[in-house]
């Protein structure tokens, strides 16, 4: 039996970190939340059980590091979901060597933890 492939991502100075998601996108090499390709809805419903998982575990800090946000790109006479507007992170918040494509707006988020944006 195979092993599974673990997803492995790279920050901006290029230093590798390990995920430990299995890798299903990217012909195998990110998990969906480090993937370049993906389908937005598939991320969002992903994101969204990852976000209950941590407010079940109770977790200390949300990592979304290394994230690919894929659906924040603003297109001509449409709206694209923005999962941020309206957010309350009662945690702290790391967005380091997250990459968003386009705009991502935070305006009316609520953090009460720290929130970091490297």
């Amino acid at each position: 039996m195979a092993e599974e492939q673990k997803c492995a991502w790279k920050d901006r100075e290029g230093k590798e970190h390990d995920c430990g998601r299995e890798a299903t996108h990217d012909g195998g090499t990110h998990c969906i939340f480090h993937a370049e390709e993906k389908d937005a809805r598939e991320f969002r419903d992903a994101l969204a059980r990852l976000i209950r998982k941590w407010r079940k575990e109770k977790a200390r800090e949300w990592d979304f590091g290394g994230f690919q946000f894929v659906d924040y790109e603003r297109k001509p006479g449409g709206k694209q979901p923005n999962l941020f507007r309206c957010a309350v992170f009662r945690k702290d918040a790391s967005f380091r060597s997250a990459q968003f494509r386009g705009s991502a707006y935070f305006m009316s988020a609520q953090f009460s933890g720290s929130a970091y944006f490297e």
